[in-house]
């Protein structure tokens, strides 16, 4: 498959007037690799621009690592996607991003990456922290969804995504939600496919950080 010209538009778009990215250790790897990066670059230029706006420095990830076999983190054993907020380093593996292209495209992939690093900026807001605290496991996800709504509100209203882009990351979001047999109350609860495909279209359609930190008190009201 062939990233679109328009996703690798964001990073030639936002990055050269970027201060800095985060390090990487990964190698671009395919197609993969291409969505990953100008992902990596774009999302590190949207949420200084965000920080700035609320009279913060945005620091980002200590450290991105993509890898082909699970892996071992300071957080335990990382297999698909996730953060680790020991050590403040995303952590990807392959596969997952390779079926997110292979069976939805290019900004479903784009999505994923978002989602996690949707956790740093959770982290540097102090709301990660507060949200396993009270054991809002749910709402840490969906959450880090809603940020990713966000990011994609930002590359549409800079021309940057084609046609079907931002139903690719909502389709890719509902794709990994929780089936019935899931524990809602369980660390692995990320929400159900309809509220991971929610409250990413309303960061898309808010842009807005006051929204998605609603979603605490939204399933505070469901317990």
């Amino acid at each position: 498959m062939r990233v679109s010209w328009a996703l690798l538009s964001v990073v030639a778009a936002l990055a050269a007037a970027s201060p800095g990215t985060p390090s990487t250790n990964y190698k671009p790897h395919s197609d993969v690799g291409e969505v990953e990066a100008v992902t990596a670059d774009a999302l590190s230029d949207y949420w200084t621009g965000a920080f700035r706006r609320l009279g913060r420095v945005y620091v980002g990830p200590a450290d991105v690592v993509w890898f082909e076999d699970p892996t071992v983190t300071a957080c335990g054993i990382a297999s698909t996607a996730s953060y680790c907020r020991i050590d403040r380093t995303i952590y990807f593996g392959y596969d997952l991003l390779r079926h997110s292209l292979a069976t939805i495209g290019d900004f479903a992939a784009a999505t994923v990456v978002a989602h996690e690093w949707g956790h740093e900026v959770q982290d540097e807001l102090g709301l990660f922290r507060w949200a396993v605290v009270h054991r809002y496991w749910i709402g840490k996800e969906l959450q880090a969804d809603c940020y990713a709504g966000m990011f994609a509100r930002h590359a549409a209203a800079l021309g940057l995504l084609e046609d079907g882009d931002v139903e690719e990351g909502a389709a890719m979001l509902a794709s990994l939600g929780d089936d019935a047999r899931m524990n809602r109350n369980s660390p692995q609860a990320h929400g159900t496919p309809a509220e991971r495909r929610g409250w990413f279209l309303r960061g898309y359609q808010t842009g807005s950080l006051k929204v998605c930190k609603t979603v605490y008190t939204v399933l505070s009201r469901k317990r």
